[in-house]
């Protein structure tokens, strides 16, 4: 009876420590993904979240910042160079480019740099609910979703990708994800173009694939960190048409 009692208690505090251990492993999970790092004068504007990411809007001294899992995404000022570059590079790469595909939302700063351009259509495809209401709360000056040349559809964008539609001339992708490559490359026209930003702490690990799927790559540098590849299957002239293009009046404005 005692040894009997001894078995149980013991199949109680594996069970416990087992359950704790689980516990301890989804706070930890939920932490890292939800903290918000608040540098001196700044105040919470905005927050959501869901099961794949937090999205929060931050505001100080020096401006707006969005986050996504604690890490920054956009700022006010210079801080939205990379989501620009990463529209204004296959923008000055193409010719006559018509529609433009948004893989991930992101700030919305991407999509509005593209809409500047005289394009036919953006299609956009965010996952991610959060980030949509995120990026209105960061920049509800300019809103590229309510464009008419804009749709912004939230669904997975493999699934997106994998489906019959249009063909387009330029893919930017807002982040990484090795599993879109060649899906994207079906959804290209000929002489098409796809930019995706990444972090420079990422490029070793990236680069190998994207290249695998590109015959085409070159790497730019829009600074703060960011690295954005341009991949394709024509080389592409880095000279040719970069005045004409900032000689118009929207482009040059986002990069004063």
């Amino acid at each position: 009876s005692a040894m009997l009692g001894n078995m149980v208690s013991r199949n109680r505090l594996a069970l416990a420590a087992a359950l704790l251990a689980v516990l301890a492993a989804l706070l930890a999970r939920w932490s890292s993904r939800s903290a918000i790092a608040l540098l001196p004068g700044e105040r919470l504007l905005f927050s959501a979240d869901d099961r794949h990411v937090r999205a929060a809007v931050v505001e100080g001294p020096m401006g707006r910042r969005m986050l996504i899992n604690g890490r920054q995404t956009a700022a006010s000022g210079m801080g939205l160079r990379a989501p620009v570059v990463l529209a204004f590079l296959p923008l000055m790469f193409s010719s006559r480019p018509k529609d433009v595909l948004l893989l991930g939302w992101g700030s919305g700063v991407a999509a509005a740099a593209a809409l500047s351009h005289p394009i036919r259509r953006l299609d956009a495809v965010e996952r991610c609910p959060p980030i949509v209401a995120a990026a209105e709360a960061f920049d509800q000056a300019r809103d590229p979703a309510r464009d008419a040349r804009a749709r912004l559809a939230v669904e997975e964008p493999e699934a997106f990708l994998r489906r019959r539609g249009l063909q387009y001339d330029i893919i930017l992708m807002e982040s990484d994800d090795p599993r879109l490559y060649r899906p994207a490359t079906a959804r290209l026209k000929p002489g098409g173009l796809v930019a995706l930003r990444l972090r420079r702490e990422e490029l070793d690990g990236t680069f190998p694939a994207f290249s695998a799927v590109f015959s085409q790559v070159s790497a730019w540098s829009p600074g703060d960190g960011d690295v954005i590849l341009l991949g394709g299957g024509d080389p592409v002239n880095a000279v040719a048409g970069l005045d004409k293009f900032f000689a118009r009046a929207e482009p040059a404005a986002w990069l004063r």
